[in-house]
């Protein structure tokens, strides 16, 4: 309730909702990977890639692609930040790891060179040749993307990113008909990468190029529109060229390659623009935060100014009107500080007042406030404590000035001279019939120079007169 005395957009749970809702959905994502790794299986002996791309020669999910996609998925749904993953899983992954990094050095060495009769048997009495080389680059990146991640979170998130991109290739290579690698990435397949890939991505939602297209301000928001611009106009423009109006078959899917590589292409500006607004965007955040600092702070004593006092009396007031809480008012001024002025000059009462802001400050709750007044004067606010406690509160800061040390000083002819400090106190409650916090400072002078005419370094206390 109430004006806030500094600016409360820079919340991390504000800002940053998108990324931590991007954690939580690890989870899901796991099972869902775990979830479509079972149906693509089936879907296998059942056909079901071929009803969705109406092509009865369409590749079907393999075994062994399956089998990594649930191993992703458990490691996805057993990861921990803050603990390394169980023996087993590190196991498993490695043994994954190790054998579709065969599988792809394989096709490499089938590629460039022909293969001895012991590989090829090998390769095909264990159906590796059935598992496309795109499937298999892509679950090989998202298993050392994990496997790296607490070594290098950087060069985690390039596997990771190198997996998505393979993904887009994939996908721009179904929807047009083409194939970009050796072996055709199987729709069921492709569809249970995705959520695997996203999961992997989690791990590093907190990484500045990928925050920036998480986060729930306008950066973040003109980074995501920006991103989905830059796929869906090359992508439906691409399909409609090439089923629409009809292009020649090439022995490579030109026109696949060259969407794909622009949809990458404005992914990257749109990433890096949203990074770099949101860097000036925290260079502007930072000034606005120290702007308004300076508004309400008191840069002598570290301490409110009179306008943040007032924004604080304001928030107490309407405070004190909805919930009837105690809301004290106590008023400090020091003693002979004109003296000190006159006889030490204006730095010496600088420093002294320094040092006044320091000692008190140390003495409050963080809900209470204290700033200065006025030249020599001081106001606390303290909410929640009776009369009883707010005068012990009283007593003690009183007590904490007089134990400050004995300052020196120089006089305007240079002898040296030694002074102590004390200050006197006046304290009040804001109460029924107010009009205002006002009414509650001026009971508070009043009790104030009660003290001093009781001989200083006193606290008083004054309540509303009865009616």
């Amino acid at each position: 309730m109430g004006q806030p005395l500094f600016p409360q957009g820079d919340d991390f749970g504000t800002r940053f909702r998108n990324v931590l809702l991007f954690q939580r959905l690890r989870r899901p994502l796991a099972l869902l990977t775990f979830a479509l790794a079972v149906i693509g299986l089936l879907g296998s002996y059942v056909g079901l890639n071929a009803l969705i791309g109406r092509d009865p020669n369409a590749a079907m999910t393999h075994p062994a692609t399956a089998f990594c996609m649930m191993v992703v998925a458990l490691g996805l749904y057993r990861y921990r930040i803050y603990h390394a993953p169980a023996l087993l899983q590190r196991v498993l992954s490695s043994m994954t790891l190790t054998f579709l990094l065969t599988v792809i050095g394989l096709r490499a060495l089938r590629y460039f060179f022909d293969l001895p009769i012991s590989m090829r048997f090998i390769e095909n009495n264990l159906g590796l040749g059935a598992l496309g080389t795109d499937t298999a680059l892509v679950l090989a990146l998202l298993f050392m993307s994990a496997l790296v991640r607490r070594r290098s979170a950087k060069l985690g998130l390039t596997f990771a990113v190198s997996a998505v991109v393979i993904i887009l290739f994939a996908f721009v290579g179904l929807s047009f008909g083409k194939r970009l690698m050796e072996g055709q990435m199987a729709v069921t397949t492709l569809i249970g990468l995705v959520p695997a890939s996203l999961g992997i991505l989690s791990i590093f939602a907190h990484n500045r190029l990928l925050r920036v297209l998480l986060l729930s301000d306008p950066v973040g928001l003109r980074t995501r529109m920006m991103l989905a611009t830059g796929f869906f106009v090359p992508w439906t423009g691409g399909l409609f060229l090439h089923h629409g109006v009809g292009v020649p078959d090439r022995a490579v899917p030109v026109e696949s390659l060259l969407v794909s590589v622009t949809i990458l292409s404005m992914a990257a500006v749109a990433v890096a623009s949203g990074y770099n607004h949101e860097k000036s965007d925290q260079v502007r955040r930072r000034l606005s935060r120290a702007l308004a600092r300076m508004a309400v702070e008191d840069n002598l004593t570290g301490t409110l100014n009179r306008a943040g006092l007032m924004i604080e009396l304001r928030n107490r007031w309407e405070h004190f009107q909805a919930t009837g809480r105690n809301e004290c008012v106590i008023i400090l001024d020091l003693d002979h500080f004109k003296q000190i002025n006159d006889q030490y000059g204006h730095d010496e009462g600088d420093r002294v007042l320094a040092a006044v802001g320091d000692i008190l400050s140390p003495n409050l709750r963080r809900s209470d406030k204290i700033g200065r007044w006025g030249g020599e004067e001081f106001l606390i606010l303290v909410s929640g404590l009776d009369r009883g406690s707010a005068v012990d509160l009283t007593e003690r800061l009183r007590s904490a000035i007089a134990r400050l040390p004995t300052f020196l000083a120089r006089t305007a002819s240079g002898d040296a001279a030694v002074y102590d400090v004390t200050g006197s106190f006046g304290v009040s409650f804001i109460e029924e019939g107010d009009m205002s916090a006002s009414d509650a400072i001026k009971r508070a002078d009043v009790a104030l120079y009660s003290a001093k005419n009781a001989g200083r370094n006193q606290v008083a206390f004054r309540a509303k007169a009865a009616a």
